[in-house]
């Protein structure tokens, strides 16, 4: 028998001369890679300073951070770079509320207190102002505060007073949830000195998009509620959506946390490449979103979500949604006056109205806005203004700032409508002044 001759080294592929050039190759690319990461680097520093952007390690860690907050919290803070709370979280879940539509499990829970502070201790001075409107409100309730309490301790009579804030600001929330709310709040005994309402933007820009959907103006804002009206959501498409939604969050959070910790925003290409990244992750997240609430509207759920049937002919529900603003704010009005409370209407500025603030580079790297949001506020600022023109004539303490950025170059919104601790700031002191004034005058 022939046995086979044994496999030479050249035919397996191991040839002394191959054996002798891999320690060559591994050392050169060993020299190569680096070099190759510290030109990529250095490159693509050299093109963003050229073209006058730079390259800033804060801002792509801000941005990371936002990106991660975006998807954690229903209101994304500007000072993110606190731990997360998963607590928290559970606090802004929202829930079902039967005359508003939605509420978080946080404003349920912080009710209970409000309600107990609403009322005088024997002995104690005391001062309330409750202040309304969506999520704008709702910061400035956390930010604006603290400048607008120093306004108010220049007079006289708050000397020794307690000045109570009481925050019923809601993401999403907008005329007439805050009618609603506000005669619920009368119902439960609740009752401040000064009821403040800060609003304007989720009317035009959430009224405009719910005509989209097919729901009326005056309905909550679909996105906001849909998936809380369970008729269909037990359907498999829902849930395969909802769990694209879930995993999408989970990626992006974990993607984000791995990236924070070890600094890779240090490096301009690691950092350019990781804000990239969570971009379109996040960008993934929202369309799984869009698509979640037109399965949520696809089932019975669609007549619950849509309220009074709109007109064929129905081409401007910006009208209907500044009509509602207009209609409601004068019920709140009368229900403050009949209780003897001061009912102070502020118009917010918001940064897409034409004309509002010159729009910072980081501004508008941070304000993307949904394209029914931007004709939203495009068209229905003027008919704001010209609304409460009218309301302010008809005897109402109106303030409309939504022009008071109109000279202001520096950032003062970290997205599409929210502002920044300045900015907040700025806003209190704009009209802080007229409130004080009103107060006079009683």
């Amino acid at each position: 028998m022939v046995e086979p001759a044994p496999a030479s080294d050249h035919a397996a592929g191991t040839s002394p001369k191959r054996r002798r050039r891999w320690p060559k190759i591994l050392a050169l690319q060993l020299v190569i890679w680096p070099f190759a990461v510290l030109l990529g680097e250095f490159g693509l520093r050299g093109v963003l300073a050229a073209s006058g952007a730079g390259y800033s390690a804060e801002d792509a860690r801000a941005t990371l951070t936002r990106l991660r907050d975006q998807n954690r919290d229903f209101v994304p803070r500007p000072n993110s770079d606190l731990p997360w709370n998963p607590a928290e979280s559970e606090r802004a879940e929202r829930v079902v509320q039967p005359y508003l539509g939605y509420d978080i499990v946080g404003g349920l829970q912080l009710l209970e207190d409000q309600i107990r502070v609403s009322k005088d201790a024997p002995g104690q001075r005391s001062f309330r102002v409750a202040i309304f409107g969506g999520s704008v409100a709702q910061i400035f309730g956390d930010e604006g505060v603290p400048r607008l309490e120093k306004r108010l301790r220049e007079l006289p009579r708050f000397r020794g007073v307690q000045i109570h804030w009481l925050s019923f600001g809601r993401g999403g929330f907008r005329q007439p949830q805050l009618q609603a709310f506000l005669a619920y709040l009368f119902a439960l005994g609740v009752a401040p000195d000064v009821v403040l309402n800060l609003d304007g933007f989720n009317e035009v820009a959430l009224g405009k998009q719910n005509a989209s959907l097919g729901s009326h103006p005056s309905f909550p804002s679909v996105p906001h509620w849909a998936q809380l009206l369970a008729r269909g959501a037990d359907r498999p498409q829902t849930i395969a959506l909802a769990a694209a939604i879930r995993d999408d969050q989970t990626a992006l959070d974990e993607f984000a946390a791995w990236a924070l910790d070890r600094g890779v925003e240090r490096s301009a290409l690691a950092g350019t490449l990781a804000v990239r990244r969570a971009n379109s992750l996040r960008a993934r997240c929202l369309a799984h979103f869009e698509r979640y609430t037109d399965a949520l509207r696809s089932g019975q759920a669609r007549r619950a979500l849509s309220g009074p049937a709109l007109p064929r002919d129905f081409e401007d529900p910006i009208g209907a949604s500044v009509a509602i603003w207009a209609e409601a704010s004068r019920n709140m009005r009368a229900l403050c006056e009949a209780r003897n409370i001061l009912y102070f209407h502020v118009l917010q500025p918001t940064l897409h109205d034409p004309g509002a603030k010159p729009i910072h580079a980081d501004e508008e790297r941070d304000g993307a806005i949904d394209a029914d949001w931007l004709a939203g506020v495009q068209a229905g600022y003027p008919r704001l203004r010209e609304a409460g023109a009218t309301l302010a004539a008809d005897g109402e303490t109106f303030f409309d700032a939504s022009r008071i950025f109109e000279r202001v170059t520096e950032p003062l919104y970290y997205d599409n409508c929210h502002l920044n601790e300045q900015g907040n700031e700025l806003l209190a002191e704009a009209f802080g002044a007229q409130l004080v004034e009103a107060l006079n005058r009683r």
